[in-house]
């Protein structure tokens, strides 16, 4: 298997950040960047601009999608991918929804999404 699982995407609410996140569960923030609204959108199906907490616990990687939306969730598992089979298998497939996030000085990214909605994010290690 040329991939491994590098970090869980969940979304949660700015009080349980340090609340839960640091007191309970012992996460060190690493960093932060934004997700512009039209591209949550196209990925997630949030149009919101949202602000994106990476924490680690030693063990795995969180990004922590801090929103109070209800409507749907920005929870999703990232792959990451030595090798293109991974990527090649999911491009070449029509059933189930692909979403590219092109990145300028970094290899692009794929979100690949189930029939329940469930989110993969599939990044190629460089």
């Amino acid at each position: 298997m040329d991939y491994s699982f590098k970090h869980i995407g969940l979304q949660v609410t700015r009080e349980d950040l340090s609340a839960f996140y640091v007191a309970i569960l012992d996460l060190k923030f690493l960093y932060n960047f934004k997700i512009p609204a039209q591209e949550a959108e196209r990925i997630f199906g949030i149009f919101e601009e949202v602000e994106v907490i990476y924490a680690t616990s030693g063990e795995i990687d969180f990004e922590l999608f801090v929103s109070n939306s209800d409507r749907r969730s920005f929870n999703h598992i990232c792959i990451e991918t030595k090798g293109n089979d991974l990527i090649n298998k999911i491009t070449s497939q029509s059933k189930y929804k692909v979403c590219i996030r092109e990145k300028v000085d970094k290899p692009n990214t794929y979100f690949l999404t189930d029939a329940n909605n469930n989110v993969f994010e599939i990044k190629p290690i460089s």
